[in-house]
């Protein structure tokens, strides 16, 4: 099961179709845009790796799985056994890492003991400046080992930094992972104006500069403790987000928000899916034991939409902020990993 699948992950994988488009000089094949073109799109990861998927689907069409499976073998599956041939448990965690953009490993010398004929050192693996794990070894480069063996296990096991690519749909709506390229046409869809209805939901101000959401949009992205994502219409719009944040992996918990910025699509039931699924993710992959969040009260959609993913009342800040001038209630909610198993049934 586990080399399958490996085998399934090198096929869909970003990575390993762009190096095989770089293998190929696939860019200098591409029929692209004049904008696209001048941008270093023959160069760009994501249209390299699409370009692949594509041409090995024209030769499964052309002559079927007899023409294609040998060249899916020579061009990725000998590459990734032999990738894995050299693989250790450093460099396991490094490609793991490496899966939230920005993120980084590195190793501190904690201690070392014991007299020069048999010294015993102990190192910590760190990203992002936080330790993840420890181990202790007869030379350095063996407690490193040991250091990045506890890591890998804590983050498989609580999901942190496994930012791998992901998305869901309905209806023609997509909610998927955040990318850099996606920075303008964020703030060019929604925040050149913001909706003035956005700011007082949310209780941000009225307005942003385009460096200021551009700046904010890549540090999300950058973020370990953040899974930022987002929800693109059937016409290519950037129309909401959905947020985990803050999360605290030895307590298993963390923030949680959507928005959707279009006036338009609300009231579509576009909200509920995005929470649920949210939801869902939160409990099932990340494997966290509680997801929190706080609605104000004059938001009583919101609050309907949370309470009907099972979302319950745990706190009432009276008064906390304000709306036109008036008061209003900063209601906290959350779910913990019980309450969601019940509501999801026997699996």
């Amino acid at each position: 099961e586990g080399e399958l699948t490996r085998t399934r992950a090198a096929l869909v994988c970003e990575g390993s179709l762009h190096e095989a488009a770089k293998g190929l000089d696939l860019g200098r094949y591409l029929r692209l845009g004049k904008g696209e073109d001048a941008g270093g799109g023959r160069k760009r990861p994501s249209i390299l790796a699409d370009a692949t998927e594509a041409m090995l689907a024209a030769v499964y069409l052309d002559g079927g799985m007899e023409a294609v499976r040998p060249i899916i073998r020579w061009l990725i599956l000998d590459k990734e056994q032999e990738k894995a041939a050299d693989r250790d448990y450093k460099t396991a965690l490094q490609e793991l890492v490496q899966r939230t953009p920005g993120a980084a490993v590195a190793y501190r010398l904690a201690r070392e003991s014991g007299p020069d004929h048999c010294r015993s050192f102990e190192m910590e693996a760190s990203v992002d400046g936080k330790v993840i794990g420890s181990g202790v070894g007869r030379t350095k480069k063996e407690a490193e080992q040991m250091a990045a063996k506890a890591a890998l296990e804590k983050l498989n096991g609580y999901g942190m930094a496994m930012k791998a690519e992901r998305q869901w749909g309905k209806g023609g709506y997509i909610m998927r992972l955040a990318r850099p390229d996606d920075a303008e046409r964020y703030y060019a869809q929604n925040y050149d104006p913001l909706d003035p209805e956005v700011a007082r939901l949310t209780g941000c101000k009225e307005s942003f500069s385009k460096e200021e959401v551009v700046s904010f949009f890549m540090k999300s992205i950058e973020d370990c403790s953040r899974y930022f994502f987002l929800v693109i219409s059937p016409d290519g719009d950037i129309i909401g987000e959905s947020v985990i944040n803050e999360i605290d992996w030895d307590l298993r918990c963390a923030n949680f928000r959507i928005g959707i910025y279009q006036a338009v699509e609300r009231g579509k039931g576009i909200g509920t899916w995005m929470i649920e699924t949210t939801r869902d993710f939160a409990f099932e992959e990340l494997k966290l034991h509680r997801l929190e969040l706080d609605v104000y009260s004059f938001n009583p959609r919101a609050e309907r939409a949370y309470f009907k993913a099972g979302f319950k009342r745990e706190g009432v800040l009276r008064d906390a902020v304000k709306s036109g001038g008036e008061y209003a209630d900063d209601i906290l909610m959350a779910i913990l990993e019980t309450e969601w198993r019940e509501i999801k049934g026997p699996q």
